[in-house]
């Protein structure tokens, strides 16, 4: 039982348009996803499944990732990849002038990526936290309050 990279590689693709992608062989397209996915990994805190318990080399995680997981992880990948537009841009910008910058569309972009990524991180901490709470088996739809204190 082990579920493929490529399973959340398309979720995450999905997700974005990067036509830089197109110009990679299939061999630097996989190293970039699985440098971003091991990025998400990281910061998916609690999973319910051993989501560590992978294998860059055969792209695999070594348990079954549920659609949750999978969602999640996707998400976070998103987080990183706008993390990195920015940081593009930020180099960018330091090689002009703030007046420069200004009239150029470039300041548009990362104000817009700045948003997007302010909504992306609310959308990840929103999935996370539904995530907690929700149960294993056959009443995952449940919530799973059993951990909340009982005002003791």
């Amino acid at each position: 039982m082990s579920t493929p990279y490529s399973k959340v590689f398309n979720s995450f693709l999905g997700k974005i348009t990067d036509y830089t992608y197109e110009s990679y062989t299939d061999e630097e397209l996989g190293g970039d996803l699985t440098s971003l996915l091991n990025s998400a990994i990281v910061e998916f805190d609690y999973p319910k499944v051993d989501i560590r318990d992978k294998s860059d080399d055969e792209q695999c995680f070594n348990t079954d990732l549920g659609i949750d997981e999978t969602e999640i992880l996707s998400f976070i990948m998103v987080e990183r990849w706008i993390e990195r537009q920015i940081n593009n841009i930020e180099l960018i910008k330091h090689r002009f002038s703030n007046k420069d910058f200004q009239y150029t569309s470039q300041a548009n972009h990362l104000d817009a990526l700045y948003q997007n990524q302010e909504r992306i991180q609310k959308k990840v901490a929103t999935l996370k936290t539904k995530y907690s709470y929700r149960r294993t088996g056959s009443n995952y739809y449940m919530p799973d309050y059993s951990g909340l204190s009982k005002g003791d």
